[in-house]
């Protein structure tokens, strides 16, 4: 049974969803509740993030961080899942130049539309828009705003591949972005590899191995890999309070502010323990988010 709430970071490995490793995780540990930040394909390996108990509490204030991700493209071939596990839509002999693909990256970077996969989570009358697909029926999905930070070439494979690497805002879905890059190329083209390295303040090397992670999920040596609940909220100020003020805050009750602190967001520790998230209102923290671990 663990001890406590914190965040877990996994190394996700090929072929598993998202929900599998946190499910699997869930049962090791014996945790009533966990989530995780950033939905990851099975295609995809790298930094998931997962929150631990009271932890869940804290995937609002953290689900908008930024992503890193290195991908590969493989030029030549659509896909109806937009990376290699789908089915073959389109084929094209045309195969960009490192020059010509370099050249038009700029117009991928900043603010932009971006149409989502057919094969997403995204809801569509009530169903997740992969359930509506896979039973063939019609999807219509409508361009969202993203944010790409960076984009670039990170390796020249050959013809038929390259490898690049994005810094993005949530909500970008990189086998669109792969899709998109090879049509304004002229071509087509498909994910063929996808890793996330970082993932808001956790990257690949805060990360351990699902392989790893189910041998000492019964020994004390899993601890280690467990951070505090409060480990991704360290650019909110964090302030000690005590006493009857933290009886408080565990009944949802305000408390006065302390004169030193005006931030109108704060966390509230007892001690080394992560007691609330509150808001400042006429001189009160009121707390959005209690904890009890």
């Amino acid at each position: 049974m663990l001890k406590g709430s914190g965040w877990l970071v996994i190394d996700k490995p090929l072929h598993l969803t998202s929900t599998q490793v946190g499910s699997l995780v869930r049962r090791a540990l014996g945790l009533k509740k966990i989530g995780h930040v950033g939905t990851l394909d099975p295609l995809a390996t790298g930094v998931l993030s997962l929150a631990l108990e009271e932890a869940t509490k804290i995937i609002p204030y953290y689900n908008n961080c930024l992503k890193t991700y290195d991908f590969e493209v493989t030029w030549g071939e659509s896909r109806t899942t937009d990376d290699r596990e789908g089915e073959i839509l389109e084929t094209s002999l045309i195969r960009p130049t490192l020059d010509q693909i370099q050249s038009i990256l700029p117009k991928f970077i900043g603010e932009i539309e971006q149409l989502p996969p057919v094969f997403s989570a995204i809801k569509v009358g009530g169903r997740r828009a992969y359930q509506v697909a896979r039973s063939g029926g019609s999807v219509q999905l409508t361009p969202r705003k993203i944010i790409i930070h960076s984009l670039e070439v990170t390796k020249w494979l050959n013809v038929n591949q390259c490898q690049f690497r994005m810094v993005c805002g949530s909500g970008t879905y990189v086998r669109s972005l792969g899709r998109d890059i090879a049509i304004v190329l002229g071509t087509v083209g498909h994910i063929s590899a996808l890793r996330r390295v970082e993932d808001g303040k956790f990257s690949i090397t805060d990360a351990i191995s699902l392989e790893k992670f189910k041998e000492i999920a019964h020994k004390e040596d899993v601890y280690q890999y467990i951070k505090p609940i409060g480990a991704v909220l360290d650019d909110i100020p964090a302030v000690s309070v005590s006493g009857s003020d933290i009886e408080k805050l565990r009944n949802g009750q305000k408390i006065k502010s302390y004169d030193a602190y005006k931030q109108n967001l704060v966390m509230l520790y007892d001690h080394q323990r992560l007691a609330a998230i509150a808001t400042l209102q006429d001189g009160y923290w009121h707390p959005k988010r209690v904890f009890h671990s």
